[in-house]
This record gives structure tokens, C-alpha cells and sequence, in this order.
């Protein structure tokens, strides 16, 4: 197996890996974004759902009216990287504008993971919280949701990247014919 078929068995599959890799983006902003490490330890999906053991019904409320959906951006990604991916598997529609796109998307929602990671309280909940709380921000940490985006769209940077530098390199090869599309 040469350089030739490696790209052209990515060629092949890698829109469908990264159509999977955006239904998996997608997915996990229902996962754990972030956990509280004091007190009452809330924890809150990427969309906002909020579970706090112990606590009445009108505290999980106010606070689930108050969470700022740190992952909502990232369903949106997702929902364009799996139209995008299933045009190009599908469809082969023009291959370098789409790994250009997708790329540009996984890099979005990456910085938008790692602002999450970095920083979890004010990306969780306003500053209404704070204030109805008297305190500072709740000490949070990010929760296994945010990790799992940032390996996913880690995973799916390296394979975009694979495939658009394998595809420069055959092009540049003077003995290759080089493919349509």
C-alpha cells in the first residue's frame, strides 16, 4: 500500500468518519460539562440541564434558568459538519471546499471546548447566580462531556489534515495521475 492508496482509502472514508465525528459533537453536548467541587455540586449537560443531589425542585429550576448552555454552539457545529460530511460522502460534492469547511468548524467548536475546559463557572452560569448565592462564582470544574468534544474534534483535525497534506503530495508528484475532484 502506497502513498496513492492511503489517500485514496481516506478519500473514500474520511467523510464518513467526520459525518460520525459530528453526530458524536453533536451527542455529546447532552453529556456532563460541568461539575461543581463545593458545596451542593451541581452538575450541568452542555445544553444547560442541570442536577444538583439533594436540592427541591425550584432551586434546580431557577438554576437551569440561569445556565448559559455552554455547548449549544458545539450542536450547531455538529449539525453543519454532519450535513457537510453526508454531502461529500454522498454527493462527492466539490472535496477541497468541504475539508476546508469542516476544518474551519472542528476548529470553532475546539476553541469554544477549550474556553469551557479553561474557565467553567461563568461559561455554566450568569451572574445572577452569584448574586442570588452572595458569593463568588461556584468553584466548577469541567466535566468528561467537554474532554470527550476536545478529543473529537482533536481526532478529527488530525484526519482532515492527513488527508488535505497526502492530497497535496500526490499532486505535487510528477508520475501521479492526479484524481478528479
Amino acid at each position: 500500500m502506497d502513498l496513492f492508496d492511503v489517500r485514496r482509502l481516506l478519500d473514500r472514508w474520511a467523510p464518513l468518519f467526520l459525518l460520525i465525528c459530528g453526530v458524536a459533537l453533536a451527542s455529546l453536548t447532552l453529556a456532563e460539562w460541568g461539575v461543581g467541587d463545593e458545596g451542593v455540586r451541581p452538575a450541568v449537560t452542555g445544553l444547560g440541564k442541570v442536577s444538583v443531589p439533594g436540592a427541591s425542585p425550584a432551586d434546580v429550576v431557577f438554576l437551569e434558568e440561569h445556565t448559559q448552555r455552554p455547548a449549544v454552539p458545539l450542536l450547531f457545529c455538529g449539525a453543519l459538519i454532519v450535513l457537510i460530511a453526508a454531502a461529500m460522502w454522498l454527493h462527492d460534492i466539490v472535496f477541497w471546499t468541504g475539508l476546508i469547511v469542516l476544518g474551519i468548524i472542528f476548529a470553532i467548536a475546539s476553541v469554544r471546548t477549550v474556553q469551557v475546559i479553561a474557565d467553567p463557572a461563568p461559561r455554566m452560569f450568569d451572574s445572577l447566580v452569584t448574586t442570588e448565592l452572595e458569593s463568588d462564582m461556584p468553584a466548577m470544574s469541567a466535566g468528561w462531556g467537554a474532554y470527550a468534544a476536545l478529543a473529537v474534534c482533536v481526532v478529527a483535525l488530525v484526519v482532515l489534515l492527513t488527508l488535505m497534506t497526502l492530497r497535496i503530495l500526490d499532486r505535487r508528484r510528477p508520475d501521479t495521475p492526479v484524481p478528479e475532484g
